[in-house]
């Protein structure tokens, strides 16, 4: 049978090297990578087509090598995995596969959701101006540049009512100094140091509570860890539609407790902030809360013309206090959320029954019984 078949395979990694071989798929490492060469100019053209296929080369043969796949959600993964385990690189979902080397490796794929949930999350501050929280490293897959280019926006365009706005990135800065320098250089040129700020390391129990929203603007996630730490301690979200994002700002009646908003796109990602900052839905649908954004603008605008006793920021800043509540409410119900599907106790024994359950697979194939000695 194909399930023998895999059984014995996994058998032969125990025979060779007395140990199963459990694969952990956080950020389907294989499609990353194809992510960055295809965007590199660094690299000659062919060069760049023989390295993805080196990658999915290692992927495929890792994947098929391994007595259990364990992508760290079941959303944005597991398809992916599929794709790299079909040998002629494309996957009909609609139809049987009649590749057994293919629905052996399909098999094996047991998701185990990312769980890091705060114990005791830090009191919320009260901040008279919003402050904007990133834990994030500064290189490109997390394109930090985005965020500098959304609060460049906020800050700078005409059409917004903001003058005094923070953005503190927390993360190491480096992973990648010619891309942290470029994030300097962006940041000096519009005019933004004393406003975004990278400040590297930080522990999130330390730093998610004196934001009032949290931001993630990466290019490729799997199920981000940073997610789960900002709602957890109570902070709204903003976040890039990637890998299995949403699965954390979205709870499982279709209920928005955040935004998700596409990647790479600075004004989105500011139409996103300003949602939360102005007490906008974040169940309408995306058009429909941006225009609910710029009516809000508007009538900020319109009411100081009108009472020509405030400014435009003043009133902006009477609307973010006004909508405190509204953030705490989205807050509270992201924690519940997390502390329900994230919990750290969930996920290290979802990781134990995966771990025995690649051991039984394994020791079937090697033909030995459960309890003989294997590591």
């Amino acid at each position: 049978s194909l399930q023998a078949r895999s059984a014995e395979r996994s058998g032969a990694q125990v025979e060779v090297t007395g140990a199963e071989l459990v694969t952990w798929d956080h950020g389907v490492l294989w499609r990353e990578r194809a992510l960055f060469l295809g965007e590199t100019t660094a690299l000659p053209l062919f060069v760049r087509n023989l390295l993805v296929s080196l990658a999915h080369l290692g992927a495929l043969g890792t994947l098929h090598a391994s007595s259990v796949v364990v992508p760290c959600n079941a959303y944005f993964n597991p398809p992916w995995e599929r794709h790299v385990m079909s040998t002629t690189g494309t996957v009909n979902e609609g139809r049987q596969v009649d590749d057994e080397y293919y629905i052996s490796g399909v098999r094996k794929i047991c998701p185990v959701l990312n769980g890091a949930v705060i114990k005791n999350p830090p009191e919320a501050a009260i901040n008279k101006h919003p402050v904007i929280v990133m834990l994030s490293h500064v290189y490109p897959l997390k394109d930090v540049i985005c965020a500098i280019q959304a609060a460049n926006l906020l800050l700078n365009d005409p059409d917004y009512p903001i003058s005094t706005f923070k953005l503190d990135i927390f993360g190491s800065t480096d992973k990648d100094r010619d891309y942290v320098a470029r994030c300097r250089t962006l940041i000096d040129a519009s005019g933004l140091a004393s406003q975004v700020q990278l400040k590297g390391l930080g522990a999130p129990a330390a730093v998610l509570g004196s934001g009032d929203v949290f931001l993630n603007t990466s290019a490729s996630e799997g199920l981000p860890l940073a997610l789960i730490e900002a709602s957890s301690a109570h902070v709204p979200v903003v976040a890039t539609d990637v890998g299995a994002s949403r699965e954390v700002v979205l709870d499982p009646s279709g209920q928005w407790m955040g935004v998700v908003v596409p990647p790479r796109d600075p004004k989105a990602v500011a139409d996103g902030i300003l949602a939360l900052l102005l007490g906008v839905d974040p169940n309408l649908p995306a058009d429909k809360r941006s225009n609910m954004v710029q009516v809000e603008l508007e009538a900020i605008f319109d009411q100081s013309v009108t009472s020509m006793k405030k400014t435009p920021d003043e009133l902006f800043l009477q609307r973010f206090e006004e909508t405190r509540g509204f953030r705490e409410m989205l807050g509270n119900r992201a924690a519940a959320h997390a502390a329900r599907y994230f919990n750290f106790e969930a996920y290290t024994l979802h990781h134990e029954e995966v771990i025995w359950n690649a051991h039984l697979v394994a020791t079937e194939g090697a033909g030995l019984d459960a309890d003989d000695d294997v590591d």
